[in-house]
């Protein structure tokens, strides 16, 4: 009896702490033979963010995988059962599995954030040709880079170019979106990469985007339709003249901008979740392309939910010195109580929004932004010059 005692009292912490977890889904997507890995990926992705994030949790999960592998595939339960695409969200129970299997003929290629164009280190920042921006990955994986890369994109910078968001300029006019990230800009008009087309992010919210509490989602026909993402909900968290999404006719593009709650803290909430950006021109240079976009926000995905597998996140990551700046950012954020994510399990990756921009400029958005830069400090010094000329001479002939 006291053994059975003893057994039962051991138990007793094992299972309150069971009870204690989150209820949770595993999406596991293959590791392609070929790469260094053989673990699979896999994501262990709490039940009430997954609300949070998509109506549609099937469809969610060939977008992941897209997001992984590059290819397309089906999805099936751990019993090997085809799971519908359009299976709704509350169809889902604590601890139910799914695994990607890629469709016969598909190559599985995931982008490796190295093999994306980089800067040739003895090239002036002056020189803007192509060629000297020599890409460093294999002839073939230009198909992977190609594929997502719409060049399409325009952004607004922060400080400095690691730092830059994709907010074009439309999410607060012509889609009467966000209006409250048109206001409070960080720094001087001057200092954008595009003052025409992007507009500058929210203090508040560019943190939420660097600690993976808020996403921007494009959604298209093949992965994700209109109603997969939820409605937004709840009051209005944005300014007193909020407006309701238009409904244009047309082709358009539709950007969810996604935000966390469960995981916010110390941020207020600007915006409602899941709101969502409508775009009449679809065409539009100034709009991000979906495909850069949608990896990006994989990417995000698998940084808040990667269950324990460096390994194969090694795969989509390079190990990323934090340069000073960065650290003294942790501490601002510290001492204004912002949550700062350490990431000691896996090796630190490639900011998202510097890969959007690699994916979009082919790593030329470097040498424009440099230009930019030493564009406006020229003008600021030429400006200050003038004043000085223009002040009144106060010589009396003293020695």
């Amino acid at each position: 009896m006291a053994s059975i005692a003893a057994t039962v009292a051991a138990a007793e912490p094992d299972m309150a702490a069971e009870q204690l977890k989150d209820p949770s889904v595993t999406f596991r997507v293959p590791c392609p033979p070929h790469e260094e890995s053989e673990d699979d990926f896999r994501l262990v992705v709490p039940l009430a963010d997954l609300r949070v994030l998509v109506r549609r949790p099937i469809r969610w999960m060939h977008l992941v995988a897209w997001g992984i592998l590059n290819c397309h595939g089906e999805v099936h339960s751990s019993a090997g059962v085809l799971q519908d695409r359009d299976m709704d969200i509350d169809a889902l129970n604590d601890g139910d599995e799914f695994l990607f299997v890629v469709n016969p003929g598909e190559t599985e290629l995931p982008l490796n954030f190295v093999h994306t164009r980089t800067l040739d280190k003895g090239t002036e920042s002056e020189t803007s040709s192509s060629d000297v921006y020599p890409d460093p990955a294999p002839l073939d994986r230009d198909s992977v880079l190609n594929d997502r890369d719409g060049r399409l994109c325009v952004f607004s910078g922060y400080r400095q170019a690691h730092h830059a968001h994709v907010l074009p300029k439309p999410f607060s006019q012509q889609a009467g979106a966000l209006q409250a990230l048109s206001r409070d800009r960080a720094f001087a008009i001057e200092h954008h990469l595009d003052p025409a087309t992007t507009i500058t992010m929210y203090l508040g919210l560019h943190y939420l985007m660097d600690s993976r509490e808020a996403f921007i989602l494009a959604t298209d026909d093949i992965f994700l339709r209109d109603g997969d993402i939820p409605q937004p909900a709840g009051p209005s968290c944005g300014t007193a003249s909020w407006q309701t999404r238009p409904q244009p006719s047309g082709p358009t593009n539709t950007f969810i901008w996604q935000i966390l709650p469960a995981h916010m803290t110390g941020i207020p909430h600007i915006v409602r979740p899941n709101e969502r950006a409508r775009f009449r021109n679809a065409a539009s240079a100034s709009l991000p392309s979906p495909s850069a976009v949608n990896y990006v926000y994989v990417a995000g995905m698998l940084d808040l939910y990667l269950d324990k597998n460096t390994d194969s996140f090694k795969l989509l990551s390079r190990p990323v010195s934090p340069s000073p700046d960065n650290k003294g950012d942790s501490v601002k954020r510290q001492q204004c109580g912002d949550t700062v994510r350490h990431r000691r399990s896996r090796p630190c990756e490639m900011d998202s929004i510097e890969l959007l921009f690699r994916l979009t400029h082919g790593g030329r958005y470097l040498d424009y932004y440099d230009a930019q830069r030493k564009l406006v400090e020229a003008e600021k010094i030429c400006a200050i010059d003038k004043w000085r000329l223009s002040l009144p001479n106060t010589d009396t002939g003293e020695t």
